[in-house]
């Protein structure tokens, strides 16, 4: 009896046959799950198959009898092309693993009846590491190693080639192809792991891609946070739709700026009732839920999301008719600045009310250098079209300045010059 069918015995002490089986498959998936979580996150091969590969395999070590899942896959053979459609499949599955909790890549096992042995193209790991970097928007260091196989029965060893895709580290943007390697045109989707299938990332998982990832096998002590919000001013939805669907792309686009990039300020523009607002909101929200502790570009996580608007008019979209707003958050840069260190809860509005401009400013300048804030201004040409100063340039050399990466998104109804 090999090594499945002895820890099977052991837990056949009550209860139908079917029942110990099914309690068994359950601990033993489990069990492997732990372990291969572990190797990926010691970031290491071990030498010895019986603590990686082995435990896939039948007791005679023939055939693999382990389901796919979230953190390995199993293919016939290795790419001999770098430009068909296989390499590519091969490749995203790669980006896949490395998007969600990194895996393994089992090269050798027959697709239909399980066997091992099936790889005849020799893995040159670090040209396909560099192939990889050439081809990736990030580069990502696969581990390779060899295992031979003794099979009960068998003279011959059959080998198992396996590649150790490692997790994106949060300092890092999610990955993808820059181009497509069959058709050359950009590539413009994220792939990430659910299960045991490689699936495109749309904006509703957007906020996995960009957070921390934790592996529930591993990790269960940091998924204390997953309820936990980020302190904001939000106010209710500005949109009549149920569910926010599409604009992957321009959501992507601001998580890759507000965590990855250095740049202080980001401009979202467009015409009146283009769904800039719906937009600037659905993102703030994203990360209000979803990103607590996550850290930015400088190592510091958000500590606040304040969203003010200086909008006076709005498009009602049931209507489309122009309708008044009954208030706005601010009506000038002055405004603006005490709106923004009232939301801090760092100061009453009494404490602000009889500052001046350069005062206030002062006042932004030490709460951004304690602070993380992430600022939503929108619509803020309303100031500008009514020959209004908004601020912005004083309080984008603010931002500019601060200790702790603090940004601003603006909506802007025309092209930003």
């Amino acid at each position: 009896m090999g090594v499945h069918g002895k820890e099977c015995e052991n837990i056949l002490t009550g209860g139908s046959v079917a029942q110990c089986l099914d309690l068994y498959k359950l601990r033993y998936m489990e069990n492997i799950r732990s372990r291969i979580s572990k190797i990926i996150g010691e970031g290491a091969l071990p030498r010895d198959p019986s603590e990686v590969v082995t435990l896939f395999l039948d007791d005679e070590c023939k055939t693999v009898v382990e389901d796919e899942c979230v953190l390995w896959d199993f293919k016939k053979e290795f790419p001999h092309k770098r430009s068909d459609d296989y390499c590519e499949k091969i490749v995203t599955s790669i980006c896949a693993f490395h998007n969600t909790y990194g895996g393994l890549l089992l090269f050798g096992i027959h697709d239909g009846h399980r066997s091992i042995g099936h790889n005849k193209v020799n893995i040159d790991i670090e040209k396909w590491n560099a192939f990889l970097g050439e081809k990736l928007t990030n580069s990502i260091e696969c581990l390779y190693r060899q295992y031979e196989i003794k099979r009960q029965g068998v003279a011959a060893e059959a080998k198992i080639d396996v590649l150790l895709i490692p997790k994106r580290p949060v300092s890092s943007p999610p990955v993808k192809l820059k181009k497509s390697l069959t058709s050359k045109q950009d590539f413009e989707i994220y792939h990430y792991r659910k299960l045991h299938e490689v699936r495109v990332a749309d904006s509703d998982n957007l906020p996995f891609l960009f957070s921390a990832r934790n592996n529930p096998d591993v990790e269960l002590e940091r998924l204390e946070l997953v309820d936990a919000k980020i302190d904001s001013t939000l106010p209710g939805n500005p949109s009549s739709i149920n569910k926010f669907v599409g604009r992957t792309k321009v959501l992507t686009e601001l998580w890759r700026w507000l965590f990855h990039s250095r740049d202080s300020r980001r401009f979202l523009y467009g015409d009146g009732g283009s769904g800039k607002t719906t937009v600037a909101f659905e993102f703030t929200n994203l990360v209000v839920e979803n990103c607590v502790g996550l850290p930015n570009y400088q190592g510091h996580p958000i500590d606040q999301v304040i969203f003010l608007s200086a909008k006076k008019r709005e498009l009602d979209p049931i209507s489309r008719e122009i309708i008044n707003k009954q208030r706005t958050d601010f009506i000038d840069a002055e405004d603006m600045f005490r709106a923004i260190l009232v939301c801090s809860e760092l100061y009453s509005p009494e404490e602000v009310d009889k500052l001046d401009y350069d005062e206030l400013a002062d006042m932004l300048e030490e709460y951004f250098d304690t602070a993380n804030a992430f600022l939503v201004i929108d619509d803020i040409d309303t100031l500008t079209t009514d020959r209004t100063d908004p601020g912005a340039e004083v309080l984008a050399e603010i931002l500019s300045r601060s200790k702790t990466g603090s940004k601003v998104l603006y909506t802007v109804r025309n092209l930003p010059t």
